[in-house]
């Protein structure tokens, strides 16, 4: 399906469709089975045993008309956490549009960024459409206590490109961690301890954090603590320096927990921002990598 957005030019608001192909398509989302399906799923993510006993309604029936959802992108699936859990979906955040293939779109010069409301997890890096915060990854030069350099500092473009949805930059945004000569701005923080320093200096403030030798990740909202190599954390919190600014943590245990945070953050904002799972207070994340080939194309949910 192809995504459109409906523009609200009074509000200032805009709502993301998604293109029906087909009437197939329109069948598939006017079934009335299929349409308590979605009002359920737009409540809360959900499993078919669950829709199933909500509904009153068979789970086998349930299972038949969620796939039908999910062949023409209604529902998605959301990822187990663990090994041996049912399936649970989630209903897609769009509206939808017929578009028959005669119609062609009319030529305007809409600013989009007018009509993006900042997500909370964003709040405080853009501001009137204008990006407040510094990008802060480590050197690709030996540094720090270890004398270590950080090779995929490239991946903070992939942050930029988000920021850049919603506001312009008038300045150089990104920048190394020997760059950086005050402590008291809104940054966002990528890499490691021993590969950026900066993250060093915040990481005693954080409620999602490295231990004190940097080969785990500890959760003072869960108690849980992580080794896995693929292992990574987002964290947003205020500025111990300067109460009045954001500190967002992408950050890993290796290269891929710091991907797979920094995939977590451009691909599921929604979620992370809804907060932890064992404390909604707390805009703090453990992710992991799910990998392909050697490289991070997914990551799964640990709290």
């Amino acid at each position: 399906m192809e995504t459109f957005y409906l523009l609200d030019r009074k509000r200032k608001t805009a709502v993301p469709a998604r293109n029906i192909e087909g009437i197939e398509g329109i069948k598939a989302l006017t079934h009335p089975i299929r349409k308590k399906i979605l009002e359920t799923l737009a409540k809360k993510e959900s499993y078919p045993l669950q829709i199933s006993k909500e509904l009153g309604i068979h789970e086998q029936k349930i299972y038949y008309h969620i796939r039908i959802l999910e062949k023409h992108g209604f529902v998605e699936r959301i990822k187990k956490i663990h090994v041996g859990m049912p399936e649970f979906y989630s209903v897609k955040k769009t509206a939808f549009a017929f578009v028959p293939p005669y119609v062609r779109p009319v030529e305007h010069d809409y600013e989009l960024r007018e009509y993006f409301k900042v997500p909370r997890l964003i709040e405080g890096f853009v501001d009137s459409q204008t990006i407040n915060c510094k990008i802060i990854v480590g050197a690709a030069i030996p540094h720090g206590s270890l004398n270590r350099s950080m090779r995929s500092g490239y991946i903070a473009g992939e942050v930029a490109a988000v920021l850049g949805r919603y506001g312009f930059a008038s300045e150089k945004i990104c920048c190394t961690d020997l760059d950086v000569k005050s402590t008291k701005d809104n940054m966002i923080i990528i890499g490691g301890i021993y590969v950026n320093t900066i993250q060093k200096t915040f990481n005693d403030y954080l409620p999602i954090r490295f231990n004190k030798t940097g080969t785990r990740i500890i959760s003072d909202v869960s108690g849980e603590e992580y080794s896995e190599p693929e292992a990574g954390f987002v964290c947003k919190v205020r500025n111990p320096f300067d109460k009045a600014k954001f500190i967002l943590v992408l950050a890993g245990l290796e290269s891929a927990g710091t991907h797979a945070a920094v995939l977590a953050f451009t691909k599921y904002t929604d979620r992370i921002e809804k907060g932890n799972m064992r404390n909604k207070d707390f805009i703090a994340k453990v992710v992991e990598g799910v990998a392909h080939k050697g490289e991070v194309t997914d990551v799964q949910f640990m709290e």
